[in-house]
């Protein structure tokens, strides 16, 4: 390479990144790589006791002036579109906005859920990617650039499983969206892409554990086999999002390559994360 002549992932170190759900599970460690690797983040989350506390920690270690957190539910565009203002006064100019904000559904077959149980998942899975593409790309469009990851999940692929109708249809439903959406984008200075983490051991994946005890055991051996630290995956997140110049549609953690090996060597894995 000439001198003087950066690298993408030398041009990326102190850009702003937006991590929505950044206090906790994939969203913090995201963050925390992010902060490592040079970048300013403003995140957000709807608990101001878990969001200041992920703020006060982060901050300890990479400065004051590193990161930002403001409450905000993202199903609510309007409060959304107040915490983009809010990230654009203190650190300028957006140049990564990740859509991290999800939640689970109970463990239920979809008839015995209550409206407001899967009107919640709904409302913060797919309403409110959509209204972070929304702010994010009027945001970027009026500065001339920027970068869009919304994150899939169980069912982005079109897999099935009994308990997680409603969580799985969110899923596929932000795929579609987004794979759209960077259609639509092809003309612009922006662009959408997809973060697959695969299975990440938080305390999403731990307390949706299913209650019947053969089921769980089945699920734990699963997870004992296809599952990784959120450090490990996330790490990777950000090093391909930073290296990633606009041309990557999907960036993926758990390729079906890594989990035919996993299987392949399952009869050798001693990992145990349910210990």
């Amino acid at each position: 390479m000439s001198p003087g002549i950066l690298t993408w992932g030398e041009l990326m170190k102190n850009k702003h990144v937006v991590v929505t759900g950044g206090s906790r599970g994939i969203g913090r460690g995201l963050t925390e790589n992010f902060l490592k690797s040079g970048c300013r983040l403003t995140i957000n989350g709807r608990s101001e006791k878990v969001l200041s506390e992920a703020v006060r920690e982060l901050r300890e270690v990479y400065g004051q002036e590193a990161i930002t957190g403001f409450t905000c539910d993202v199903a609510d565009k309007g409060r959304l579109e107040t915490f983009c203002a809010q990230a654009v006064s203190v650190h300028g100019e957006i140049d990564i906005w990740i859509n991290n904000a999800g939640i689970d559904q109970i463990r239920q077959n979809f008839w015995e859920m209550s409206e407001a149980d899967y009107s919640r998942v709904f409302r913060t899975n797919i309403d409110g990617t959509i209204n972070g593409c929304i702010v994010a790309a009027n945001q970027m469009l009026a500065q001339g650039a920027g970068r869009i990851y919304n994150m899939e999940g169980f069912g982005s692929d079109g897999r099935k499983i009994p308990q997680l109708s409603i969580y799985g249809a969110s899923k596929r439903a932000v795929s579609y969206f987004t794979e759209s959406f960077n259609l639509e984008l092809q003309q612009t200075p922006v662009s959408a892409a997809l973060l697959s983490p695969g299975m990440v051991m938080t305390d999403f994946l731990r307390k949706g554990l299913p209650s019947d005890p053969v089921q769980k055991e089945k699920t734990m051996k699963v997870y004992n086999i296809l599952a990784d630290e959120v450090q490990d995956v996330t790490a990777f997140l950000v090093k391909e999002i930073l290296s990633d110049s606009g041309s990557k549609k999907r960036i993926a953690w758990l390729t079906t390559g890594k989990v035919m090996r996993r299987f392949l060597f399952a009869p050798f894995n001693r990992r145990d994360f349910f210990k």
